[in-house]
């Protein structure tokens, strides 16, 4: 007969041979990025010239397209509309639409100055990882607009108005915030490799 103790003390060890063999990864995984950082820092700090500058350029965008499998060679128009405008104290925020592939919608804010219908100096906003996507620049996008310069802010997917994974009974992502939402979406393909 097996002892009842057996049945608490077993998934106890296990849980801890699990959080054993989780930390020896995370050892061993930030020892080779920690070293792959050294290593970026002595070729950064060795480039001297323009011609070497270039070629570093070079050698990282090569590496980077390749571990995003290259950038996609469909191109279509933008479609872009504006679906409303926001009047502000000192500039206006249109609610625009755009494709950036074909049949992919995304939504963004423009932040244009209140003055003229010219052309103006332009910036990207581009939002961190926060579940607000493109109304968390509001306070720099429209600092820029008042400024006279204009600010395109947008949402990134699993952020704003793009949520992948919306649960409509509780109004929020069913795998957690915006970087939930991007590892959930990138399983499928850490798994191929």
């Amino acid at each position: 007969m097996i002892s009842p103790l057996w049945l608490f003390a077993v998934p106890l060890l296990l849980a801890a041979a699990d959080n054993d063999a989780r930390d020896v990864l995370i050892r061993q995984l930030d020892q080779r990025a920690f070293g792959m950082l050294e290593q970026r820092a002595k070729t950064v700090a060795a480039i001297s010239t323009h011609e070497a500058a270039e070629k570093r350029k070079a050698e990282v965008r090569t590496k980077v397209l390749r571990a995003m499998n290259g950038l996609p060679n469909a191109r279509g128009p933008l479609n872009a509309k504006t679906t409303g405008t926001l009047e502000r104290d000192g500039f206006r925020i249109e609610k625009v639409t755009f494709e950036s592939l074909p049949g992919f919608v995304v939504t963004s804010n423009l932040y244009l100055p209140a003055a003229g219908n010219g052309r103006v100096p332009a910036v990207l906003m581009t939002p961190g990882h926060g579940p607000n996507g493109k109304a968390g620049e509001y306070q720099l996008a429209a600092n820029l607009a008042r400024n006279g310069i204009a600010a395109l802010a947008y949402d990134e997917m699993g952020q704003g108005e793009r949520w992948q994974y919306f649960d409509p009974e509780t109004k929020k992502s069913r795998v957690g915030g915006p970087t939930g939402e991007h590892s959930q979406a990138a399983l499928q393909s850490e798994a191929l490799g």
